[in-house]
């Protein structure tokens, strides 16, 4: 006897019987579905308030709101309009410096023109009340300038820059005269 495919449940993210998206009589499903989200938004809620320390990360999809573009989204990513290989590796730069310096401050221009979305500034609230570490894999900032404290980022800053020899700060200054 052939199985029914079980569908993912969008609020659990976890294979669901049938049942389980079966609207109450009486009730709009779009109604129930948002009761179900609150419900899981208070389970979570109520997990970070019994925790000794919460541990949050972040990646390309909390900036996007914000309107940074995401490397790898297949039509709007970085990726889709520039080949890693040509922009984002030690022999790129080696290759063809003023490029990757162009490069670098064509991004860095389009985030410093965008600001923190609703995300951002939740976390960053949310680091107020309770004992919270936030890794982002993000480089734009936008979780220090939406008032995280302390965050930590997985692959550096997009604003500050590193000599590939002596590891050492490049200050904006110097970049601007060579």
């Amino acid at each position: 006897m052939r199985q029914k495919k079980r569908r993912l449940c969008p609020s659990r993210a976890t294979p669901a019987s049938p049942e389980s998206h079966a609207t109450p009589p009486n009730k709009p499903r779009r109604r129930y579905a948002t009761l179900r989200c609150m419900s899981a938004v208070a389970t979570i809620a109520a997990r970070i308030a019994r925790a000794r320390h919460t541990l949050i990360l972040t990646g390309a999809g909390i900036s996007a709101e914000s309107g940074v573009p995401t490397f790898r989204d297949a039509q709007t990513g970085l990726w889709a309009r520039y080949s890693p290989e040509e922009l984002a590796t030690p022999e790129a730069f080696r290759r063809d410096p003023v490029l990757i310096w162009r490069w670098y401050e064509w991004r860095r221009k389009l985030v410093a023109a965008a600001e923190p979305n609703a995300g951002h500034r939740a976390l960053a609230e949310l680091a107020r009340r309770v004992p919270l570490t936030l890794v982002t894999q993000n480089v734009d900032g936008m979780h220090q300038r939406a008032g995280s404290p302390e965050v930590i980022c997985l692959h550096g800053d997009l604003f500050r820059n590193i000599c590939s020899v002596t590891r050492l700060p490049i200050e904006p200054e110097w970049i601007a005269a060579h």
